[in-house]
């Protein structure tokens, strides 16, 4: 049965369903993908609040099923996908946790200066103490269903800094909270941006 999508190309987890999808090997006609404007308020239709009643993206109708949070999705995508990958663990929860809100810095940035510096920073010891291995992705050497998480949040954290492009990220990160990127980072940025997926979620803009 057709998988439908709802996604909106400015949303931080709907990034990671994309991750998802092209890392999970999907062809184009085994996904429907149907673009929510969440800028417009579409996500509040009435058509849209029918299939899910929260309005969040994104959003996976699959067999009969609405999976309507970001970790249901990503897990419901990866049972039958054409390519295996390492299941989600407690990374998933721990990134989604309110507290480590990846959108925190954007805001902060436009009221405080140095609540931003400690925010970012903070956000960067948490990702690279508790997160990430020495190198590659958490998954292993593929992307695992963390890693969907991870990247969208991190890149999200990139975005909140300034980064507009690929090229941008470390060098807007360390201006926002005044010292280096960990190098736990530095290498899980590196083996992402050099990934399709990567590439083609993000391929106008960091968000």
């Amino acid at each position: 049965m057709t998988k439908t999508l709802y996604l909106f190309a400015g949303s931080v987890w709907a990034a990671a369903a994309e991750l998802a999808v092209t890392e999970l090997g999907y062809k184009e006609d085994d996904i429907t993908f149907k673009s929510i404007n969440l800028v417009e308020g579409e996500n509040f239709m009435p058509s849209f609040l029918k299939i899910n009643p929260a309005g969040t993206l994104p959003t996976l109708e699959c067999d009969g099923q609405v999976y309507k949070m970001t970790a249901k999705v990503t897990s419901a995508l990866i049972k039958g996908a054409p390519i295996k990958v390492k299941a989600g663990t407690t990374v998933i929860e721990t990134i989604h946790d309110k507290k480590y809100d990846p959108n925190f810095s954007m805001l902060s940035m436009c009221n405080d200066t140095e609540l931003t510096v400690k925010s970012t920073g903070l956000l960067m010891m948490f990702i690279s103490n508790r997160i990430l291995l020495e190198s590659g992705f958490i998954g292993g050497e593929l992307p695992g269903e963390d890693d969907f998480h991870v990247a969208a949040w991190l890149t999200r954290i990139a975005a909140t800094t300034g980064a507009k492009s690929v090229d941008d990220p470390l060098t807007s990160m360390e201006d926002a909270y005044g010292a280096l990127v960990p190098s736990k980072v530095t290498a899980y940025w590196g083996v992402w941006i050099a990934k399709p997926s990567w590439k083609k979620v993000y391929a106008y803009v960091l968000h």
